[in-house]
């Protein structure tokens, strides 16, 4: 392509791009009134289009193209369809005119168009820059003991200020249920919450208790040990990097995200269940990074296959959608890595046998029942109650009767809160769901079949916070709001209040910082960056590389049908692996060799 040639292409995308990004979605304004033609912005947008798209129009390379348009297309779609949940909760946005339809199909050619160009920088000029790197020899950051140790002690000692500002911790209504099982009830447990994070509660009690201390000094206690745990899983993280000859600088900004970054530093005085799980999480990709790059060396030694089956067996123990993450990622495994299948299904009929085992004779043994049924239902009960909310008048009286009997709460209409399931899944009759599961499965595919928009626009409401990086959503959370049980004597109560801390708390809850703000605490921006990552591995036809990123997709897709719309803590998983995706995985991807030389050797 000349010269001028590609210039004057950059130039008309760049102005079609441009126009159709300056769209705006809300559903009042006629065609002509969705433009802001006096915004001297859009000059400067304009500009950095026509520069952008000069910059790929000389990329060639078909599967290239054809990985970052399917990418760009699914992130323009949820843009688009984003926008008008978090401005209508419905979507109204798109299809509530004729007028709003061909202004989404507008947005959705700017936002492809955009996502396509930018995609292309990335995985062109920005990934090949993370390549490994033979450091000389460094004092820090790297894979020596004494590295170790001397990282995990600074990252410990950056939690300390959030420890003495949160004396004893940060805490909630689920911490207060669990401190209570651990305190009371440990003979009559109920697995709502993970009985081994009790487990875990309970040992500090009984330490505590021994010296004569109250509830506050089991929380305090709690906490350190948390801050430990969270210091040595971060800072046996930056060890792997090093281990990987990952680029010096990438270790150094992975130690400061790790020491600095106030979600990290908060959840590791909190005590929820959350956190162990996305420590274990930790560990459970880097064996699965060791297994799916290393396998021979791998399964020669019994100290990686100890590590992978404890990093699993923890992944399991500390959410009950742990189970999923695991079974739902083996399969990948089996396939992919295919002269090691054997030692892969051993490993996964062992998983298998011990949940079964920990499900049945030891819950059994130790009177542990599992958690109501209604904790799996959010989604399905949301799209009665909000199919109720909008077409009341349209059901007949034998649905009324029947999502009565399940639902049994004459106002469900107005109960129905789009953002949580609690104030709708706390009326379900349990028994009535366990007698009769097959007439609920017909009354919810009835519903959905004569009323579709209803159902979607529940789930997409349900959900949307973990697929549109727009959306905010509190980070931390303090306990101040939660009520406090008289027979726990416990209180809040700072050794020293600092108001820095508050006000990084502050910040991650606010996202009041342009760029930065999302790019560190966005769920859905962060999702994004694992799609952006998967597909590179699919591009580089690294495969292998791709399957460690599936327990974070699992991950996520268990989060769909979470009971909140956008609960940054449930997905706290995806954040600690995070580095270990952006700086490791894409350095190993770089550092193979292309598959078209793959193919020669």
């Amino acid at each position: 392509m000349n010269e001028n040639k590609k210039k004057i292409i950059s130039v008309i995308l760049a102005l079609f791009t441009t126009i159709c990004m300056n769209i705006n979605l809300n559903k009042d304004l006629t065609f002509l009134q969705s433009f802001s033609g006096n915004d001297i912005f859009m000059i400067v947008i304009f500009i950095l289009y026509c520069i952008l798209f000069y910059k790929i129009l000389d990329i060639k390379e078909k599967r290239l193209r054809i990985c970052t348009s399917i990418l760009a297309i699914i992130f323009a779609g949820f843009s688009v369809v984003g926008t008008s949940i978090n401005m209508y909760l419905n979507l109204d946005g798109i299809v509530s005119s004729k007028i709003a339809f061909v202004k989404a199909i507008l947005k959705f050619f700017g936002y492809s168009l955009t996502y396509y160009a930018i995609l292309l920088f990335v995985y062109t000029k920005v990934f090949p820059v993370l390549k490994r790197k033979e450091d000389k020899k460094y004092r820090w950051f790297t894979n020596n003991k004494r590295s170790f140790f001397l990282v995990a002690i600074i990252i410990f000692i950056a939690y300390i200020p959030y420890f003495l500002t949160e004396y004893p911790g940060v805490f909630t209504a689920d911490s207060v249920r669990e401190l209570s099982d651990a305190t009371y009830g440990m003979g009559n447990l109920i697995n709502h919450h993970p009985v081994f994070h009790v487990f875990i509660i309970s040992i500090c009690s009984h330490i505590v208790k021994l010296f004569h201390g109250t509830e506050t000094e089991v929380i305090a206690l709690y906490s350190v040990l948390q801050m430990i745990a969270t210091a040595c899983t971060f800072s046996f993280m930056i060890y792997y990097m090093a281990r990987k000859n990952v680029n010096i600088y990438l270790r150094i900004i992975t130690f400061l995200l790790c020491a600095f970054y106030p979600p990290f530093a908060v959840y590791s005085v909190t005590m929820w269940k959350d956190i162990p799980f996305a420590l274990s999480l930790v560990f459970f990709t880097i064996c699965f990074i060791e297994l799916a790059t290393n396998s021979k060396n791998f399964f020669k030694s019994k100290f990686r296959i100890t590590a992978m089956l404890i990093s699993t067996i923890l992944v399991i123990l500390f959410r009950n959608n742990g189970i999923y993450v695991v079974l739902l990622t083996l399969p990948f495994m089996f396939f992919i890595i295919k002269e090691y299948r054997k030692q892969i299904a051993i490993f996964a009929v062992t998983v298998v046998a011990f949940y079964i085992m920990l499900k049945g004779p030891i819950f059994k043994l130790f009177n542990i029942t599992d958690g109501p049924i209604k904790e799996m239902l959010s989604v399905p009960l949301q799209q009665i109650a909000r199919t109720v909310r909008d077409n009341e008048e349209s059901l007949t009286q034998e649905e009324k009767d029947l999502i009565y009997k399940f639902l049994p709460v004459d106002n469900l209409g107005q109960r129905y809160n789009p953002l949580i399931s609690d104030s709708v899944k706390e009326n379900l009759d349990n028994d009535a769901f366990q007698n009769n599961k097959m007439e609920f499965i017909k009354l919810w595919f009835n519903l959905l079949v004569k009323h579709p928009r209803s159902y979607v626009e529940s789930f997409l409401v349900g959900s949307f916070g973990y697929w549109y990086p727009e959306t905010t959503n509190w980070v931390t959370v303090n306990w101040d709001d939660y009520p406090i049980l008289d027979y726990l004597d416990y209180k809040k109560d700072p050794i020293v209040e600092l108001g820095v801390v508050k006000g990084l708390e502050e910040f991650a809850n606010t996202r009041n910082i342009p760029v930065i703000s999302m790019v560190l605490f966005s769920i859905g921006f962060n999702f994004w960056m694992i799609l952006i990552i998967t597909m590179y591995c699919i591009y580089k036809k690294q495969y292998r590389y791709m399957v460690t990123l599936v327990p974070i997709i699992i991950l996520w897709l268990t989060n769909l049908a979470s009971p909140v719309w956008c609960e940054y803590r449930y997905i706290y998983g995806m954040f600690t692996t995070m580095p270990i995706f952006l700086f490791l995985v894409t350095s190993l991807l770089n550092s193979e060799p292309k598959f078209k030389e793959r193919r020669k050797k």
